[in-house]
C-alpha cells in the first residue's frame, strides 16, 4: 500500500508538474502574440507615415504654386491657375509611394480574418512560392459605392518590388484555379492614374498596366504612358480633358 501510495504522490506531481508547463505556455503563446500585433500595428504606422510624408510634400508644393502664382486677369479663361505640368508632377510622386502596393478583389471576407494569409494563398495560387514575410502589411480596405454583398479588396504593401512584379505578372494563373477563378489583381494606381485608364478605354484603347505605366492598344496605334504628362503629346489630350482626370 505504501508503494501504491508514493506511485500515486509521484504521478500527482508530474500532473502537476504538466498543468504548470502548460500554463506557461499559455502565457508564452499571449505574449507572442502580443508582440505579433505590436509589430503588424508598427508595420502600419511605418505603411502611414511613408504616404503622409508623400501628401506632405505634395501638399507643400501645392501650396508653393498658389503662393507664386500670379493673380488672374479679369479677361483670362476658366482654365487659368491650373498648371499641368505640375499636377503631373505631384501624381508622379504620389504613384511612386504606391509602387509597392497590389489590390486584390473577390477575395471572400470573413470576421477576425488574416488578409496577409489571403495574399500568400492567392499568390500561391497563380505559382508565386511567397510566405507572409514578403508583406510588410494587409489589411481591407473601405470602398464607397461598392455592394455589400461583394467582399472589400485587399490592399498588400510588399516588402521587396521583385515579389510585388512577380506575383502581379502571374496574375493570369487565376483563371485556372478553383478557388480563385474570380479574383482580380491590380496595381494601386492614383485616382488621376486610374480615370485616365477609364477614358482612354471608354475612347476604344486596350488598356493594362505594368509598374503604374499605361500600356495602351488599338487597332491603329499603340504605346505606353510613363507619366500622365505624355498623354497630351501622345493621345493629343486637351487641357479641358487633362483637368478632368485631375478632378478640377
Amino acid at each position: 500500500m505504501i508503494g501504491l501510495e508514493n506511485e500515486l504522490n509521484r504521478n500527482t506531481e508530474e500532473i502537476t508538474g504538466i498543468q504548470s508547463t502548460i500554463e506557461n505556455l499559455i502565457q508564452e503563446k499571449k505574449i507572442l502574440e502580443k508582440e505579433v500585433d505590436n509589430l503588424k500595428n508598427r508595420c502600419f504606422t511605418q505603411q502611414n507615415f511613408e504616404e503622409r510624408v508623400a501628401e506632405i510634400v505634395s501638399e507643400t508644393l501645392r501650396a508653393q504654386q498658389e503662393h507664386c502664382q500670379p493673380q488672374p486677369a479679369e479677361n483670362e479663361t476658366h482654365l487659368a491657375g491650373f498648371d499641368i505640368a505640375n499636377e503631373c508632377r505631384l501624381e508622379d510622386m504620389e504613384q511612386y509611394s504606391r509602387r509597392d502596393c497590389l489590390l486584390f478583389f473577390g477575395l471572400f471576407e470573413m470576421e477576425y480574418e488574416d488578409c496577409t494569409e489571403k495574399v500568400v494563398q492567392t499568390a500561391q495560387a497563380m505559382g508565386v512560392n511567397i510566405t507572409a514575410a514578403d508583406v510588410s502589411i494587409s489589411h481591407r480596405l473601405h470602398t464607397r459605392n461598392r455592394p455589400k454583398e461583394e467582399p472589400r479588396p485587399i490592399i498588400a504593401k510588399f516588402l521587396r518590388r521583385s515579389v510585388k512584379n512577380e506575383v502581379f505578372q502571374s496574375k493570369h494563373h487565376l483563371k485556372n484555379s478553383l478557388d480563385h477563378y474570380n479574383v482580380y489583381v491590380h496595381e494601386q494606381l492614383t485616382r488621376a492614374r486610374s480615370r485616365a485608364l477609364y477614358r482612354m478605354k471608354k475612347e476604344g484603347f486596350r488598356v493594362n498596366t505594368n509598374e503604374a505605366r499605361l500600356l495602351y492598344t488599338s487597332d491603329v496605334t499603340h504605346g505606353t504612358i510613363n507619366s500622365l504628362a505624355e498623354l497630351p503629346s501622345k493621345l493629343g489630350w486637351d487641357h479641358t480633358k487633362m483637368k478632368e482626370i485631375f478632378g478640377k
